[in-house]
């Protein structure tokens, strides 16, 4: 699962409160990287490469990079790449592709991911969440300087304020969740899905595009139905191709694959494309249910 955190002022104390508040979302370790402009931290869950290829913030260059998700075509991209990787990991891929390509690299990514990469030359910062948000990043200004982490909980033991936001707070009440950018905390923004955002950490100056509102290429077939409005005949062997192709792409990694079953077409369909070769752990819930009665 993995989890960032940083903020633009240097504080061993701070960014050590904020790991271990989000110790639960790297129990392989955590470390941190501290400069007179900003501090980064991470926690590891090794899922690529073994935990020594796999430690962060990893250093290539004159760049630092906190990243959490996977890219599940970071092999292809390798091969793309001028210089050559020293691990399988694809951390590493994602940093020399920044490196090479700069903020233009992440548009290529396909994945999940919140990740930030910072550049000791430029004194840039590049924040971003995958385009379908699923892996969470939040952020805030505390003090005027800017703050960044995967959990609310470690932001808060940097003194952000425990007020409710009332926009949120209405947005809620309305419909069950908090959409867009607010969070229930005042000060406590999200990064919605697809958003990257660039910061200078000397003159403050920040700029924000959104992977979602790139043009879609021509040949994707979503784009074709989307112009027609109509159907192709070979939209539904299209469907079980992307959906093949997606399930291979999220086994990589060394670690045991485990699946919820919830009944439901989606999580059966996903268990019908795993290989059988994959000694997959399904699970299930059930939850009893208990009614009471009451007088009014």
């Amino acid at each position: 699962m993995c989890a960032i955190h940083g903020f633009c002022f240097p504080s061993e104390e701070k960014i050590g409160e904020m790991l271990c508040e989000a110790h639960h979302r790297g129990p392989d370790g955590c470390d941190k990287w501290i400069s007179d402009d900003i501090t980064l931290g991470h926690n590891l869950l090794s899922i690529v490469d073994t935990v020594d290829n796999s430690k962060q913030p990893f250093y290539y260059e004159d760049l630092i990079l906190v990243y959490n998700g996977e890219i599940y075509n970071y092999k292809e991209l390798q091969t793309s790449l001028k210089s050559k990787c020293k691990t399988n990991t694809d951390t590493e891929v994602l940093i020399r592709g920044i490196k090479e390509q700069g903020r233009d690299f992440i548009f290529k990514l396909d994945g999940m991911f919140a990740l930030a990469c910072y550049n000791k030359t430029t004194k840039e910062l590049i924040l971003a969440r995958d385009k379908n948000g699923a892996k969470p990043l939040y952020w805030g200004h505390i003090g005027n300087k800017l703050a960044f982490s995967s959990e609310i909980k470690s932001l808060l033991k940097l003194g952000f304020e425990r007020k409710i936001d009332k926009e949120a707070l209405g947005h809620y009440y309305k419909q069950g969740y908090n959409s867009g950018y607010l969070t229930l905390f005042k000060g406590i923004k999200k990064f919605i899905p697809g958003q990257v955002m660039t910061y200078n950490v000397r003159t403050k100056n920040m700029h924000s595009i959104n992977l979602n509102n790139l043009p879609i290429p021509e040949k994707d077939i979503w784009n074709n139905t989307r112009d027609t409005f109509k159907v192709p005949e070979d939209f539904y062997l299209g469907v079980k191709e992307r959906l093949k192709e997606s399930v291979e792409k999220t086994l990589m990694g060394r670690r045991e694959i485990g699946l919820f079953l919830s009944g439901g077409i989606d999580s059966s369909s996903i268990f019908m494309e795993i290989p059988k070769k994959k000694d997959t752990k399904c699970f299930s819930t059930h939850f009893d249910l208990v009614l009471k009665s009451s007088r009014l």
